[in-house]
């Protein structure tokens, strides 16, 4: 119940022309309340020696269908509170575009026009708004949507790709570790010609000789399989990327041409360093 220092503030307001949400926040009380009072100032007062209105004229076409329509009207009213609480939880919730923000605010600021001039408006044309701040409102959200979505997938690519380049790292440690290997052999082998010159024994300097070349081929064959797995990786993780890169983002057939043009002439960051 409003006391009646805000019904007296209540009307002063309303007499000032002020928006219907305005004067609710400033009083602290419901639109529809606001609506009654506005309601109860518009119509005339009954003077003492006025002759009391003939019921038929007092009364209503059609009863029921203003029920109706009324009754309708507060659930479109309802309807356009939840878009407006929708688009606000989105705006302030989501990490998304400036643009797409500033679009999902002026869409709340349109729920609550359309909320404040809904008594002037009949229920078709209330039902056609309350359609039309919907469907804004699902394709804001679907843009929204989608740009997070592709923002995901651009960061579980990169997460790959960087999974993927130490892959690629740890494999070129290996194989440094097998050069080195195979250096430490070469030195071994030569260290034991000198041996074997020294003490004569060539029998037993051709059978140390077999055994090292059957060590060094074994450590080439290795070395081989290394820089196989090492190439394979590097043209496995060149097709995933391509292909997540090409079934994430739309585009037409001239931009994916572009983009597989662009991205082999830049295959060169996966490759050692030669210089």
């Amino acid at each position: 119940m409003l006391t009646n220092e805000k019904v007296a503030r209540l009307r002063r307001l309303i007499q000032e022309g002020l928006p219907v949400a305005h004067i609710a926040r400033e009083i602290g009380c419901g639109r529809t309340r606001v609506y009654t009072e506005k309601r109860r100032l518009e119509s005339k007062p009954r003077g003492k020696n006025r002759s009391p209105t003939p019921v038929g004229k007092s009364q209503p076409a059609d009863p029921l269908g203003a029920f109706r329509e009324r009754a309708r009207k507060i659930e479109l009213v309802e309807r356009i509170r939840g878009t407006k609480k929708q688009a606000e939880e989105l705006a302030t919730g989501a990490e998304l575009g400036e643009s797409d923000r500033e679009a999902l605010i002026a869409l709340a600021k349109q729920c609550d026009e359309a909320i404040d001039a809904m008594p002037s408006f009949s229920a078709s044309d209330a039902a056609l708004i309350s359609k039309e701040l919907e469907g804004r409102f699902g394709e804001t959200s679907l843009k929204a949507s989608t740009r997070i979505d592709l923002d995901h997938r651009l960061a579980v690519s990169r997460g790959r790709l960087g999974q993927l380049n130490r892959q690629l790292n740890a494999l070129g440690r290996n194989r440094q570790d097998q050069q080195q290997e195979l250096r430490n052999l070469e030195e071994q082998i030569a260290a034991r010609r000198q041996e074997l010159a020294l003490v004569g024994d060539l029998a037993e300097a051709k059978l140390t000789f077999a055994k090292v070349q059957a060590q060094i081929r074994a450590s080439q064959a290795i070395l081989h399989d290394q820089e196989s797995l090492i190439a394979l990786v590097k043209q496995r993780a060149f097709t995933d990327w391509l292909a997540e890169i090409t079934s994430s983002i739309p585009m037409t057939e001239v931009e994916r041409n572009a983009l597989e043009a662009t991205v082999l002439r830049r295959r060169g960051l996966f490759e050692p360093n030669r210089g």
